[in-house]
């Protein structure tokens, strides 16, 4: 399964500007950060980013004596991204565990700040677009974490639900006339004879099988594009 996490981003240039200056800002052992654009176009971009990393690790042979060793490691981040009005999306594929480098290091190479906002995704207003969607369609939701559902004056609790067919049906039967917050939602669906699995959350990551990946991101940034920024 790929996954990949979306954020809002706004910087002080325009995608040819970023194209410019990332082709300008690569990989050296001097530097020992870099980037290396794959491909770009009018709207959009994609790229990779790698950074040499030691880490220092204190080893302690049989007869007490200490030394220092040392391993070196390169970490990528491959990642693209998207024109949308008057800021982007920046999609990061298989994310670590942190952007904080990326971000730091894009703002190296463009020389101006970098400015992130998450993104909090509806799910319910996804789930009802993708119903309507002409590419992807819905073979079955069948599990959904239902959050923030109120028990009483003091207590909220977190249900995750699990279907055959439909889970965010069953849960809104269920809970019947209580609100709840969707954290995470997981569907089966299809595009032509391909059929694969998809599992959102609320903070605008995915992940889905690698054979319907490219039609899963395209709707999520056409999702993306009709909400308020």
């Amino acid at each position: 399964m790929l996954k990949a996490k979306i954020v809002n981003l706004r910087i002080g240039k325009s995608l040819d500007g970023l194209v410019e200056a990332l082709s300008h800002y690569y990989y050296s052992s001097e530097q020992e950060k870099g980037f290396e654009i794959f491909e770009y176009d009018k709207s959009s971009l994609k790229a990779k980013f790698v950074k040499k990393v030691i880490y220092s690790e204190l080893v302690v042979d049989p007869y007490g004596d200490e030394s220092e060793v040392e391993t070196i490691r390169f970490e990528e981040c491959v990642f693209s991204i998207f024109s949308h009005d008057d800021c982007f999306f920046l999609v990061v594929y298989n994310p670590p565990r942190t952007l904080k480098s990326l971000i730091s290091s894009l703002s190296d190479a463009i020389r101006t700040g970098v400015y992130v906002r998450t993104i909090e995704v509806d799910i319910s207003g996804f789930l009802s677009a993708l119903g309507e969607s002409a590419e992807l369609e819905v073979d079955s939701i069948d599990r959904l974490q239902a959050k923030k559902i109120v028990v009483n004056e003091s207590s909220r609790a977190d249900i995750v639900f699990t279907s055959a067919k439909n889970a965010f049906e069953d849960a809104v039967s269920f809970l019947k006339n209580k609100e709840f917050f969707i954290g995470k939602v997981r569907i089966q669906l299809h595009t032509g004879y391909r059929r694969g699995r998809m599992e959102v959350s609320s903070s605008a990551s995915f992940g889905c099988s690698e054979k319907i990946f490219d039609e899963v991101l395209n709707f999520f940034l056409l999702y993306l594009r009709t909400q308020d920024w």
